[in-house]
């Protein structure tokens, strides 16, 4: 989680797409992972910033971790 954390730090942003790197979960795509001020990370389909049908994907800890992984796989 610490990566994911630098990432954020790294780009300046609490939001990063990752829409490029089609990852897939439940048959959902993510898009977006959000950093909120409380510093818990959400996973997003969409754009929860501009996107009123954007939705947040609740994911056990070990598909968080998937998630995650591949994140840091692509970046």
């Amino acid at each position: 989680m610490n990566e994911i954390n630098e990432l954020f730090n790294d780009f300046d942003t609490n939001t990063l797409c990752v829409s490029d790197f089609n990852i897939v979960v439940r048959g959902t795509r993510v898009d977006n992972i959000v950093k909120t001020d409380s510093g818990s990370i959400q996973i997003w389909a969409g754009n929860p910033l501009t996107d009123k049908n954007a939705e947040e994907l609740v994911l056990s800890p070990l598909e968080k971790k998937d998630v995650f992984d591949q994140i840091i796989d692509n970046m």
